[in-house]
């Protein structure tokens, strides 16, 4: 019983998803520039009580519907909660990070999700500017 609502309000696309009775996802796709620590306060403090994180693209639903955002837009790519600190991979929201083909010792720390990319990820300097996905799981 999976159902999907998808809105476009002016610098936010939104798009929640219902995936069974008690569980959904909300992406919000934030169409300003920040560096990748920007975008993580911003998501951190969008809307008080809620627990909105930079995006982790482990689970396939959320990385195709992010994925599906990112390609009614003319935005390239986008920042995920993918991090590289003390020698080791993380999503910011805790969830382990499964990818095989990750450099592990990188020169550029960041992940973002690109629209013309066959992988689910890419790797960029965090200090660029670009567009993000806010994520809440509930």
């Amino acid at each position: 019983d999976q159902r999907i609502l998808f809105l476009s309000l002016g610098v936010f696309h939104v798009l929640f998803i219902k995936l069974c009775r008690f569980s959904s996802i909300w992406l919000v796709l934030v169409k300003e520039d920040k560096t990748w620590e920007e975008a993580l306060e911003y998501c951190k403090n969008m809307k008080e009580g809620k627990n909105y994180n930079l995006l982790a693209t482990t689970e396939e639903v959320g990385h195709f519907s992010a994925l599906f955002l990112v390609l009614s837009t003319n935005i390239s790519s986008v920042w995920t909660g993918l991090r590289y600190l003390g020698d080791e991979w993380f999503w910011v929201g805790g969830e382990p990070v499964q990818y095989q083909n990750i450099p592990s010792c990188p020169a550029k720390r960041c992940g973002v999700l690109e629209k013309k990319r066959n992988s689910s990820f890419g790797i960029r300097d965090c200090n660029k500017r670009r567009n993000f996905f806010c994520y809440l799981k509930s």
